[in-house]
C-alpha cells in the first residue's frame, strides 16, 4: 500500500525545482505503478488531477507527461513512495544484507561435506516406475511453489511454513536419475508445462536447474539444500508486483520497470516471516537480478559484491526465462536459451564461472532437445555422459533416419564414443514426437 504524498502539487516541465528543507521533487516515473494515492494531486491552479484512493496506472503517468508535467512535489511531511513503502523492518533487513556484501569473504560458497556430485546417476535406461517416481517430485515441487504463491495472495503466509521437503526430495530424485529429471527442468517447450499457475513453474525450474549447476559446483548437501531453496524462492516477490505490469503485451515503461526493480525488496519481506529461510539465503533471493558487470538491481552490485549463490541463480533464471513465453516475445528453444547465456557471459554480464556449471548440467544442447546429426538421422537429447570433457556430445535417442522416415525401435546414441558423428543443428519439435517423455 502506497504512503501518504502529504500535500502534492505537481510542476509543469522540468526545471525550476530543487531539493530543500521545505521538501522534494518525485519524478512521475518514481510513482508506483498499482499504488493507491492517499491524498490528492493538484495541479498549480489547484485542479484536481487524481483523487485520494485513486489506484495510479500506467495511462495516468502518460497523461500528466502529455500535459508536461513532470514532478510531484512532496512536502517535508510526507512519506515518499518508493523505497518508503517497504516498512521499518524490511529496510533494516535489505540494509543487513547490503552491510555483509561489503564483506567479500561471506560471498563465496566453500563446502564442508562431501560433494553431492560423486554419488549422483546420469542414466540412460530406466523403468517405467522409475519415470513416474522422478515425474511424481517435480509435480510435488510445483504444488508446493503453487501453494506458496496462492498464501502470499490471500495474505496468509505464516511463520511456520515449511518448504524444505521438496527441495530435499528434488536433490534425491536428481541424484537417481540426473538426465530424466533435467529433461523436465531444462527444456520447457513441451505442451504439459501450461500449468495453472506458470510462475509456479518458473520457481521449480530455477530451483532444478541451480541445484543441478551446484552439483557440478562441487557442493556438499547443506549448500545444494540452500541453493535450492534460495530457487525455489527467488521471485516470490513478484507476486506483490501488479499484474497489470507483469502481463503488457509491450516493453514497460520506466516506472512500471522501477516497480518490477523492486521486487527483491518485496521477497525479503515476504520471506522475513518464515522459520526456514536463513540470512544466507534471503541475501541470495535479493541479490539474483544483480549482474557481474553491475546492470543489475537492486543495488548495482558488481562481481566481487555478489554472493555465488546469486551468481548461479543469475544464470539459471535467465535460460529458464528465455525459454518461456512473455506477453511481448515468443519462447527462445533450450538450444537459443543456451546459446544466449553464454553470449551473455562473454560480454561480463553473467559469471562464467557459473554458466560452466550450466553446461555441465544441461548441456550445449539441452536434455529434451530435438536434434538432426551430420548422418541426417534426427533423435532427441537424453542425457549426459560426461559433460567435463564435451558439453556438446550428448546421448541422443534416434526416431527418424536421414530420410526423416520414423524408426521401429528408439535407437541411443552416445556421441562422446563416436567421433565421426555430431550434432548439426537443432530442431524445433514441431512434427516431431511430442509424447512428455519420448525417449527416455
Amino acid at each position: 500500500m502506497a504512503k501518504s504524498m502529504g500535500n502534492t502539487r505537481v510542476q509543469s516541465g522540468g526545471g525550476g525545482l530543487t531539493e530543500d528543507a521545505a521538501g522534494r521533487r518525485l519524478r512521475i516515473d518514481e510513482i508506483p505503478i498499482g499504488q493507491s494515492i492517499d491524498v490528492p494531486i493538484y495541479d498549480e491552479n489547484g485542479a484536481t488531477l487524481l483523487s485520494r484512493g485513486q489506484v495510479f496506472r500506467d495511462r495516468h503517468a502518460q497523461l500528466l507527461k502529455q500535459r508536461g508535467i513532470l514532478y510531484v512535489w512532496v512536502t517535508e511531511d510526507s512519506e515518499v513512495l518508493g523505497d518508503a513503502r517497504e516498512d521499518t523492518e524490511t529496510r533494516k533487513v535489505c540494509e543487513s544484507i547490503d552491510r555483509k556484501a561489503e564483506r567479500r569473504d561471506s560471498l563465496e560458497v566453500r563446502s564442508n561435506g562431501p560433494a553431492v556430485i560423486e554419488t549422483v546417476n546420469r542414466r540412460i535406461e530406466r523403468s517405467e516406475g522409475e519415470k513416474e517416481l522422478i515425474v511424481s517430485v517435480r509435480g510435488h515441487a510445483v504444488e508446493a511453489a503453487e501453494d506458496l504463491l496462492s498464501s502470499i495472495a490471500q495474505q496468509s503466509i505464516v511463520s511456520g511454513m515449511d518448504l524444505r521437503p521438496p527441495v530435499d526430495n528434488a536433490i534425491g530424485a536428481m541424484r537417481d536419475d540426473l538426465n530424466l529429471y533435467m529433461s523436465r527442468a531444462a527444456s520447457l517447450t513441451e505442451p504439459d508445462f501450461l500449468l495453472k499457475d506458470p510462475r509456479a513453474d518458473h520457481l521449480v525450474n530455477v530451483g532444478s536447474v541451480a541445484l543441478a549447476m551446484g552439483m557440478y559446483l562441487g557442493y556438499d548437501r547443506q549448500r545444494l539444500h540452500e541453493l535450492g531453496l534460495a530457487g525455489l524462492l527467488h521471485d516470490v516477490g513478484m507476486a506483490r508486483v501488479p499484474a497489470e505490469i507483469i502481463l503488457q503485451p509491450r516493453p514497460l515503461t520506466e516506472g512500471e520497470r522501477l516497480e518490477v526493480q523492486r521486487h527483491p525488496a518485496y521477497g525479503v519481506d515476504l520471506l522475513g516471516r518464515t522459520t526456514c529461510v536463513s540470512q544466507v539465503v534471503l541475501m541470495a533471493v535479493y541479490q539474483t537480478h544483480e549482474r557481474i558487470d553491475g546492470s543489475g538491481y537492486p543495488k548495482q552490485r558488481k562481481a566481487f559484491f555478489i554472493h555465488d549463490y546469486a551468481k548461479a541463480l543469475a544464470v539459471a533464471d535467465v535460460f529458464v526465462a528465455l525459454q518461456s513465453p512473455r506477453p511481448h516475445r515468443e519462447p527462445l528453444s533450450p538450444y537459443q536459451a543456451a546459446r544466449a547465456v553464454v553470449y551473455k557471459a562473454s560480454q561480463g554480464e553473467l559469471d562464467r564461472r557459473m554458466v560452466r556449471a550450466l553446461l555441465c548440467a544441461v548441456g550445449l544442447y539441452p536434455i529434451g532437445s530435438w536434434v538432426q546429426l551430420n548422418s541426417g538421422e534426427i533423435g532427441r537429447v537424453i542425457g549426459l555422459q560426461n559433460p567435463n570433457e564435451a558439453y556438446d556430445r550428448p546421448w541422443v535417442a534416434l526416431f527418424y533416419d536421414a530420410h526423416e522416415r520414423p524408426l521401429n525401435t528408439k535407437k541411443p546414441v552416445n556421441l562422446l564414443d563416436d567421433p565421426e558423428l555430431k550434432v548439426m543443428r537443432p530442431l524445433a519439435a514441431d512434427g516431431l514426437q511430442t509424447e512428455e517423455l519420448a525417449g527416455f
